[in-house]
């Protein structure tokens, strides 16, 4: 997602929102008054900005084991929280992009020695509905696991061992692959926006533009394989 450095949501400059988002989703939810203490507002003023924000579908108010009441990033709010300030390219460049982005996904399901496999990939946003100038090329991945059961587990510690990875914590080393993953499909392209979300969620605007069962080069997955992540529902090009 691409917002304006000029952009105002809900009252809010677009940059002070994005932060927000970000402390928000880092926290897997704030309070009222902890989300007036970070735009440095009264309680009031938060609650307004909550409401919008709620309305406007970036916000869901959600409870915390205590049953206080906390606000956390729907998908939406997200993708505000992961936006960047640059300027827009034209179509025929959006298309390079995605080209460049499937052909790395291709050659990462070709790879013998890589634990996931991208079964789907999805693009949705502006470059989806045929603008002509995109903010950002947006795409979704369905990503499965080729290894199943405790040998997962094992395959990411010799993962881990074998980049060099530092271990955090048993969930974080698990979640090693999906980061390689994504960092290789990226390729520090500042124009290329990848996440796992469910797309068909919130909108209609969205295709399927790489299928692992349609690719001949692609090394197989086992049936039944774990979904690593949500995916998107499929959808034709046409």
């Amino acid at each position: 997602m691409r917002l304006k450095s000029t952009d105002v949501i809900a009252g809010v400059p677009a940059p002070q929102l994005r932060t927000l988002l970000q402390h928000i989703k880092r926290r897997d939810g704030l309070t009222v008054a902890e989300i007036a203490d970070l735009l440095e507002v009264d309680a009031d003023a938060s609650r307004s900005i909550i409401d919008h924000l709620l309305a406007d579908g970036h916000l869901t108010q959600i409870r915390d084991p205590g049953g206080h009441e906390l606000f956390d990033t729907t998908i939406s709010g997200n993708a505000i929280a992961g936006a960047k300030f640059v300027s827009p390219i034209p179509a025929a460049k959006a298309e390079q992009v995605l080209a460049a982005f499937l052909n790395r996904v291709r050659a990462y399901n070709a790879d013998p020695d890589n634990l996931l496999t991208v079964e789907r990939v999805t693009l949705f946003g502006s470059h989806a509905c045929g603008a002509a100038e995109v903010a950002d090329v947006d795409v979704s991945i369905t990503v499965v696991r080729r290894v199943t059961g405790d040998a997962y587990a094992d395959a990411t510690e010799a993962l881990g061992a074998r980049v060099g990875a530092r271990r955090e914590g048993v969930l974080d080393h698990l979640r090693l692959p999906q980061r390689l993953l994504h960092s290789t499909l990226k390729n520090r392209n500042r124009y290329l926006s990848i996440t796992n979300e469910d797309v068909s969620q919130f909108t209609d605007d969205y295709r399927t533009v790489y299928r692992h069962a349609d690719d001949p080069d692609a090394q197989p997955f086992p049936p039944g394989a774990q979904i690593d992540h949500p995916g998107t529902p499929d959808r034709a090009d046409s």
